[in-house]
C-alpha cells in the first residue's frame, strides 16, 4: 500500500475544493490552510464502542494524544499491516501522525497514519536492565511502556517476534512506548522484518542503521546518504547479522508534515548544537525565541510551532520528562578476599613443620588434622623462654598464637 499517494491525494482533494468555491476570474480566493499536524503517543482511548481499540476500517470514539481529545469518527486510517490484517487496530501506547484541526484540547482527526518503528526477532533481552535488542537496535522500557500479547518485558525470550513503537534518541537508542509479541514465530529468511531508523554509514551496496548492516541486490536509491531517515523491510539469516533488503524507501524524516503547517509533536532531542538547533524526529527545530532550560540529547519533549524552509520554528517547547538513562554498565564482580592466615601458622611453620605434618589447610585458616591438640603443646613446651620439645624455645606470644592455631575449628 502507497500510504504517501493516499495521504497526498487526499490533501489535494481538499485543495482542489477550496479552489473550486472561489470562483474564476482575476482573484486567486483563498487557499485553506492544510490541516494542524499531530505526531505523538496515544495515551488514552475512549467513547469507543470497540472492546479494545479502535477500528481502522470504522472507527469510534476519540483517542488522546499530547495532551488533544481527537474525534476519530470518519477519518481516515491508515495502518502498516500488510503482513498481518488482522491487526487492524489503533492501541494506547501506539505512535502515530494525525492530520485534523483542533484547538488544543479538543479535534476532529481527518487522517490517521500508524507504522511502527521496530518489527523483527528479539536478539537478547535485559530484564534487570529494563531493555531488549532487535535488528542491532538498543530498546529501553520504562513504567510508561505498554504491553500487548505478554504480561511484561521478562515475558520475553530471544527469538520472540515483536512489533516496536517508540520515540527514537541520540546514540541509537529507542524509548518503547508499546511492545507487541506476534503469535507467529520467526523463521530465518522467510519472515519478514522492518526497522525505521537513520543511516549512519553508506558502502558500495550496504548501509548501517546504528549496529546493523543492511545489504541489497539492486541498485541503493540515489537519496540514501549518511543522515537520510530510511525504512527497509527484508529477512535475516538469524536472529543478528545482515539484513538482507527487499525493499528500501528514503523519506525525509520520521515524520513529513507540510510547508506552512502547524504542528504538535511529542518526541526525543537530538542532535542537540544549542536551543536554535536541535532535533526532534528527524526534524531541525529552532527554539530561539523562547526561554528554555534543560533541553539536551535524549531529553523527551512536546514541540509546537510551524513548519518554515523545512524546519520547526517553536513557539512552545513543553520539556516531558530528563534524559533516558544510558544503558547501565555490567556491575564489577566483587573479588573473593583471601582470608589471612592465623599467627600460629607462622610459628609452626617456623618450628614444628620438620616433623609433624599439617595436613590440609583450608580457606578459614584451619588445620584439620591438629585440631583440639593445644593440650600437647603445654606439655612440650611448659615455660615460655625455656627449651621445651627438641630444645625449641618458645616466646609466651609464639605459645598463645599456636594453641589458637592448633585449636581452631
Amino acid at each position: 500500500m502507497n500510504y504517501k499517494h493516499i495521504i497526498t491525494s487526499a490533501i489535494l482533494a481538499m485543495s482542489a475544493l477550496s479552489f473550486a468555491g472561489c470562483g474564476s476570474g482575476g482573484s486567486t480566493g483563498n487557499v485553506a490552510a492544510p490541516a494542524k499536524f499531530t505526531s505523538g503517543v496515544i495515551t488514552d482511548i475512549s467513547n469507543s464502542t470497540q472492546a479494545t481499540g479502535i477500528v481502522a476500517k470504522a472507527p469510534v470514539g476519540t483517542l488522546a494524544i499530547n495532551g488533544v481529545q481527537f474525534d476519530v469518527a470518519g477519518a481516515s486510517i491508515v495502518l502498516d499491516n500488510k503482513d498481518d490484517p488482522s491487526d487492524d487496530q489503533l492501541q494506547v501506547g501506539m505512535v502515530v501522525e494525525i492530520r485534523g484541526d483542533h484547538d488544543g484540547k479538543k479535534g476532529e482527526a481527518r487522517e490517521i497514519h500508524h507504522e511502527n518503528l521496530l518489527k523483527g526477532p528479539v536478539a537478547a533481552v535485559d530484564a534487570a536492565g529494563g531493555k531488549l535488542t532487535i535488528l542491532g537496535q538498543t530498546v529501553l522500557v520504562d513504567s510508561f511502556t505498554r504491553f500487548s500479547g505478554i504480561s511484561g518485558l521478562a515475558a520475553l525470550a530471544a527469538g520472540d517476534m515483536v512489533k516496536i513503537d517508540g520515540l527514537p534518541g541520540e546514540g541509537g537508542i529507542i524509548q518503547a512506548t508499546r511492545i507487541h509479541k506476534r503469535s507467529a514465530p520467526f523463521v530465518a529468511n522467510s519472515t519478514p522484518v522492518k526497522i525505521r531508523g537513520t543511516v549512519t554509514s553508506v558502502v558500495d551496496q550496504s548501509f548501517t542503521i546504528g549496529p546493523l548492516q543492511v545489504t541489497s541486490d539492486k541498485k541503493l536509491p540515489s537519496q540514501l546518504s549518511v543522515g537520510a531517515f530510511v525504512k527497509v523491510e527484508g529477512t535475516l539469516s538469524g536472529l543478528t547479522g545482515t539484513l538482507a533488503a527487499s525493499e528500501i524507501e528514503v523519506k525525509k524524516a520520521e515524520i513529513e508534515p507540510e510547508e506552512g503547517q502547524s504542528v504538535r509533536l511529542e518526541g526525543m532531542v537530538t542532535s542537540f548544537a544549542s536551543q536554535s538547533s536541535f532535533m526532534v524526529n528527524g526534524i531541525t527545530v529552532d527554539a530561539s525565541a523562547l526561554n528554555l532550560t534543560g533541553l539536551a540529547n535524549n531529553v523527551k519533549v512536546q514541540v509546537e510551532g510551524f513548519i518554515t524552509n523545512g524546519a520547526i520554528v517553536a513557539t512552545k517547547v513543553t520539556i516531558l520528562s530528563g534524559s533516558a538513562p544510558a544503558p547501565a554498565p555490567a556491575p564489577t564482580p566483587t573479588p573473593t578476599p583471601t582470608p589471612a592466615p592465623l599467627p600460629g601458622k607462622a610459628v609452626y611453620d617456623a618450628n614444628c613443620a620438620g616433623c609433624h605434618s599439617l595436613g590440609t589447610y583450608d580457606a578459614t585458616g584451619f588445620a584439620p588434622n591438629l585440631s583440639g591438640k593445644g593440650s600437647l603443646i603445654s606439655s612440650k613446651f611448659p615455660t615460655a623462654g625455656v627449651a621445651g620439645h627438641n630444645g625449641i624455645t618458645l616466646s609466651a606470644t609464639n605459645l598463645t598464637d599456636i594453641k589458637a592455631f592448633v585449636n581452631a575449628n
